[in-house]
């Protein structure tokens, strides 16, 4: 039930506030990227966070 309960934190998260989410996962580099694409186009980095969180 925990890792379920992770599990849509994460994907709320990424539809929210996508840089957030990739951070969660430990992942820096590909956070920092998403907070760009997250900065000029929200589509983008929506998609990249749901595609990241997999």
């Amino acid at each position: 039930m925990k890792y379920e309960t992770r599990e849509n934190l994460i994907y709320a998260l990424a539809i929210l506030f996508p840089p957030a989410a990739i951070m969660l996962l430990g992942k820096p580099k590909k956070a920092l990227l998403n907070l760009l694409l997250w900065l000029f186009f929200i589509f983008p980095a929506i998609i990249h966070a749901l595609y990241s969180s997999r």
